[in-house]
């Protein structure tokens, strides 16, 4: 979308002072929690550190209290591995806001024909199971 002459992508980027444009993420991976906007991206880069773990997947749920609570959804190639390490790591990596409240352990990811991973999925499943019977 162009607007004043700039065109708008959705993604999330910085310039360096030689003018080079890194792309850090997208617009829709921000998850506000607690007034603070943390960067899905940058917790599931920490999270892949861990040699344990094969992907994941962090999104923003509803909270009472935060509005959006972070939760990161797993899948590790070592069952040995355990929250507790997850978020030992984490906390070593980030700040206290950008911990996630919710670690799920799953046996995969939903992903589209390309490989993507459709979070918009992990959000209705995570909306299911947090809804009242």
């Amino acid at each position: 979308m162009l607007r004043n002459g700039y065109y708008f992508t959705g993604d999330l980027g910085r310039e360096d002072e030689d003018g080079c444009i890194f792309l850090t993420g997208r617009a829709r991976d921000i998850i506000k929690a607690g007034g603070n906007r943390v960067s899905a991206k940058e917790i599931e880069e920490h999270i892949l550190e861990l040699t344990e773990i094969i992907e994941t997947a962090v999104i923003g749920v509803p909270d009472e209290i935060l509005g959006e609570a972070i939760k990161a959804f797993v899948v590790v190639r070592d069952a040995t591995i355990t929250e507790r390490h997850v978020r030992e790591h984490l906390q070593r990596k980030l700040p206290p806001f950008k911990q996630p409240k919710h670690i799920e352990f799953t046996s995969g990811l939903p992903k589209n024909q390309a490989g993507k991973i459709l979070k918009a999925a992990l959000r209705e499943q995570a909306a299911s199971v947090a809804a009242p019977n």
